[in-house]
């Protein structure tokens, strides 16, 4: 099965369940945000798990996360640690 395949199987379950689709992916976060679903990615789940106390520290997690290829700009990273009071 293609990513797209992947993607497309993701996004139909989410629709026939209601429910919020996980991806980092853009094409696939465009898709979702024009059925109407919504979309969470890697830094909404970190950010959730800081709220429930089971991450410490966001900025550590997404310095190491940047340093092994995932891109982040500056602003929003200054922005998502702004966000969780850091």
């Amino acid at each position: 099965m293609s990513a797209e395949a992947g993607e497309t199987h993701a996004l139909a379950l989410a629709l026939c369940r209601k429910t919020l689709i996980l991806s980092d992916d853009r094409v696939c976060r465009r898709r979702a945000s024009d059925l109407g679903l919504e979309v969470v990615g890697t830094l909404g789940i970190l950010k959730y798990g800081k709220k429930l106390g089971v991450v410490q520290a966001l900025k550590p997690l997404l310095l190491e996360l940047r340093s092994k290829g995932r891109y982040f700009s500056d602003q929003l990273l200054d922005s998502v640690l702004h966000q969780v009071g850091e």
